[in-house]
């Protein structure tokens, strides 16, 4: 049975390559940045595209792309607007083995799918501020058992901004904007998953170094299970130490990370010198997921249900989920035209 939540991450406006976080909003020239997004999501509808882009072979190389015959497709299958907010829902699956969709009422009815990759629909909403100045808002995608494709929309957007530059005002330069996303999540949640997660692999790896000492390639692996309430309880631990700084914004060191859990095992594995490290957990809502000291963001799904919201279920939700986890720092959007909170 399907698994219906969503995910929820900031979101900022870089104009071109900048780094600098830039208003949606300007008074000068007076101009809605939300507007440039919705313009670049409505102008590519329907457009279908298979993985994520890549950059272009330099000069004289081969032109090939990668290989894309077992990356997702992806495409937006429509854009609507809530007063400044956008909302969409895109289309997302990978190819299978599957070569007939096989009908109950009889062969007439089948249809070859050979080739086709099944997708399935995702509800997304770019929540933007209200306040001119202001710098973030949030974005919200759907998963589905474990699938989000904010991946594919965060970068094609960027791909297809880049190909669609605008002047805000007469006598400015056309530009372009792309979204910055940052997962956005509550210890409330975290600590929820984490206890009902049971961790049952340790993989452990050491890498061999260049010369400007940046990891290359691998060169031991030891994989461990967790098999022992003595193991699990460290094990807790270590992601309760994981959750803690990624809830802080404070990166952990992979090597210390790994000297840590190399430590479960005992002293001489500690010795070993790993320098990397997963843990490997699983629920029974999500199944199984890997989780690395600086990716507990894999965790921030905000459950639905185990049946398919429609858009005003999804859109309450959200609306409930901002509000608690923004609590604090009480941003300005203005709810107006969306259904009350849920959940």
């Amino acid at each position: 049975m399907s698994k219906y939540g969503f995910r929820l991450f900031t979101a900022s406006l870089r104009k071109g390559e900048g780094r600098k976080a830039v208003p949606f909003k300007h008074t000068q020239p007076d101009s809605d940045l939300a507007d440039f997004i919705a313009m670049v999501w409505e102008s590519r509808r329907d457009v279908r595209v298979i993985g994520l882009p890549h950059e272009p072979a330099p000069e004289g190389e081969e032109a090939d792309g990668p290989d894309r015959s077992r990356d997702p497709i992806f495409y937006i299958e429509e854009v609507a607007r809530i007063g400044r907010h956008i909302g969409f829902k895109v289309r997302y699956g990978r190819p299978g083995d599957h070569d007939r969709a096989t009908s109950p009422e009889g062969s007439s009815f089948d249809k070859d799918i050979t080739g086709l990759p099944p997708t399935r629909g995702y509800y997304g909403f770019l929540i933007v501020p209200s306040g001119a100045g202001d710098c973030t808002g949030v974005l919200a995608v759907e998963a589905i058992s474990g699938a989000c494709p904010q991946a594919p929309l965060q970068r094609w957007l960027r791909q297809w901004a880049s190909e669609s530059p605008v002047a805000l005002g007469p006598g400015t330069a056309p530009a372009w904007w792309k979204l910055v996303l940052k997962p956005l999540g509550d210890d409330e949640l975290l600590n929820s998953y984490l206890r009902r997660a049971q961790p049952n692999e340790l993989v452990l790896t050491r890498h061999k170094e260049r010369i400007d000492r940046q990891m290359q390639k691998e060169e031991l692996r030891l994989t461990a299970a967790v098999d022992t309430d003595a193991a699990r309880r460290a094990t807790r631990r270590e992601l309760k130490a994981w959750q803690d700084a990624f809830m802080s914004e404070r990166p952990i060191d992979r090597a210390v990370a790994a000297s840590s859990v190399a430590a479960i095992l005992g002293d001489e594995i500690a010795e070993v010198g790993f320098d990397d490290v997963s843990i490997r957990v699983e629920d029974d809502d999500f199944g199984p997921r890997t989780l690395t000291p600086n990716s507990m963001s894999d965790v921030f799904t905000y459950q639905v249900g185990d049946r398919a919201p429609d858009r005003d279920e999804f859109l309450g939700h959200v609306r409930r989920a901002v509000s608690r986890v923004l609590y604090e720092e009480k941003p300005d959007f203005d709810w107006t035209g969306w259904p009350s909170p849920r959940g």
